[in-house]
C-alpha cells in the first residue's frame, strides 16, 4: 500500500494561500458577526469602497487609532493609575487630531474633544444624537 506524500511545491502552496488567507477571512467574519449582533449588514465590498467614494465627494476619512486593542487597553491602565485618566485621549487627539475613531475588540468607537462637538453632543442638539444604553448611563453620571 503506498503512502501518498504530496510535492514540496503543493505543500508550499497550500501553507501560503493558508496562511495569506485566515487573517482577511477572520476578519471579515468576525466583522460581519459583530454587525449583525447590533442588526446592522453592510456588504463587505463597502468597506473596500469607501474610502474611494469618499474621495470623490471630497470628504475626508476619520482618522483611526494605529494600535491594537490591547496596548490600547493597557496605555488607558497605565495612564489610570499613574497620571490622569483621560492623558491617553489627549495624546491621542495630539496625534491625530481632535475626532477619531477607536477600535476596541471589534467595537468602533467615535472619539472627539472638539468643544463645539461636545457642546452640540450634550446640550444644544442632545435629542439629534442616538444615545445606546452604554452610553446613557454614562451620560446619567456627567448630567
Amino acid at each position: 500500500m503506498a503512502i501518498f506524500q504530496p510535492t514540496p511545491g503543493v505543500v508550499y502552496l497550500f501553507r501560503t494561500v493558508t496562511t495569506i488567507l485566515i487573517l482577511p477571512c477572520s476578519a471579515l467574519w468576525a466583522l460581519q458577526a459583530g454587525l449583525r449582533q447590533f442588526e446592522v449588514i453592510l456588504p463587505p465590498w463597502l468597506y473596500l469602497v469607501a474610502p474611494f467614494l469618499s474621495q470623490l465627494i471630497g470628504a475626508i476619512m476619520m482618522p483611526s487609532v494605529q494600535e491594537t486593542s490591547i496596548s490600547i487597553v493597557r496605555s488607558m491602565l497605565h495612564s489610570f493609575k499613574n497620571g490622569y485618566p483621560a492623558e491617553r485621549f489627549q495624546k491621542w487627539s495630539e496625534e491625530y487630531g481632535n475626532t477619531f475613531s477607536l477600535s476596541l475588540f471589534g467595537e468602533t468607537r467615535v472619539v472627539t474633544l472638539e468643544p463645539s462637538h461636545v457642546k452640540a453632543i450634550l446640550a444644544t442638539q442632545f435629542q439629534d444624537f442616538q444615545k445606546g444604553l452604554h452610553q446613557n448611563y454614562s451620560y446619567r453620571v456627567v448630567l
